[in-house]
Order: C-alpha cells, then structure tokens, then sequence
C-alpha cells in the first residue's frame, strides 16, 4: 500500500483491466483527465497507461501486417495452382464427332421384311489440338501481377514500400523504446 492508501502495484490481471477500460475511454475521445478522474487515478498513470496501449497497438499492428500479407500469398498461390493446372487440362486433343442423315430412299428394302430404307447415316470423327485456353493464362498472369504488387516489386509500388518500411522502422523504434524503458 502507498501513503495514499491505495495498492502501490496492480496485479497483471488488474493491471490489464484497468488498461482495457483506458483504451476504450481513450478511443471514445475522452481526455487523459477525464479518464482519469472516472477511473480514480493520476493523469500521470493514464499518460503511462495509454503509452502501453499504443506500444501494444504497434506491436499488433505490425504482427497484422504480416499475417495479412501472408495470408493473401498463400490464396494467390493457390488460385494460381489452379490457374496452372486448368491451363494443362484444357490442352490436347479435342475429337468432334458429327453424324447426319440423308433421307430414306423409297423403293429400296432396307430390312428383310420389306421395310422402308432408313436413309444413309454419315459419321464423322474430327480431332483437333487445343493449345489452351488462354483465359487461364491471362488468369495466372493477375496473380503474378498481384504478388508483385504486394511484394512491391515494381518501381511505383516501391515508393509506397518506402514509405510502409519508414512507418514499420518507426514503429520498430517505438516498440524499442518500450521494451528499452520496462526493462
């Protein structure tokens, strides 16, 4: 207990509470005096308080990051698995088979009980080559396109790349100094 009568250290439980309810008091707008007063604490524990909440934050916010963009290359390679392998399936040989039919010819038997001649049936098997299709193609080439896009591999998107590794460093920093400042 301190002199004020009040725990000198939260429990990690506690500690947690507390700063759960600062950060909602804290996103709904509320001054660091305010939250203060409602949670019955100094304006120097928010101040703290809400420095670890923003550390934390950070630190999600970069794990977030990489996990979406880990997610979106793992769906890119898949759909481009399958780009690949209906490109393959719509190669080879294709047959066509065709049969027509010129009418019966009266006066001619066709059968041995006198019946009227069915006509002529004409059939025909025609095989050609299918070089794929190239819907596929065009298909595997949006998630090539995509993947750079999200590796920032082409020039335009390397400046935005430069300006995400700028905010990354910063938040890096921030974290540092977190870690730097508890220990």
């Amino acid at each position: 207990m301190s002199r004020s009568g009040r725990p000198s250290r939260l429990d990690g439980a506690a500690l947690e509470a507390r700063q759960a309810e600062v950060a909602e008091l804290y996103l709904q707008g509320r001054t660091q005096f305010q939250i203060a007063q409602q949670i019955g604490v100094s304006q120097q524990t928010i101040s703290r308080d809400i420095k670890m909440i923003r550390r934390r934050w950070a630190k999600e916010s970069v794990r977030y990051h990489q996990q979406m963009v880990q997610e979106e290359f793992h769906r890119l390679r898949m759909l481009e698995r399958s780009y690949w392998e209906a490109w393959e399936a719509s190669k080879g040989l294709i047959e066509t088979k065709r049969t027509s039919r010129r009418g019966a010819v009266a006066g001619i038997a066709g059968d041995d009980d006198g019946g009227e001649n069915p006509g002529v049936i004409d059939a025909s098997v025609e095989t050609t080559t299918s070089f794929g299709d190239p819907r596929y193609l065009q298909g595997i080439e949006r998630c090539i396109e995509q993947r750079r896009r999200i590796a920032a591999l082409d020039a335009a998107d390397r400046a935005e790349l430069k300006q995400v590794r700028a905010e990354l460093k910063r938040i890096a920093q921030i974290i540092q100094e977190s870690q730097g400042g508890a220990g």
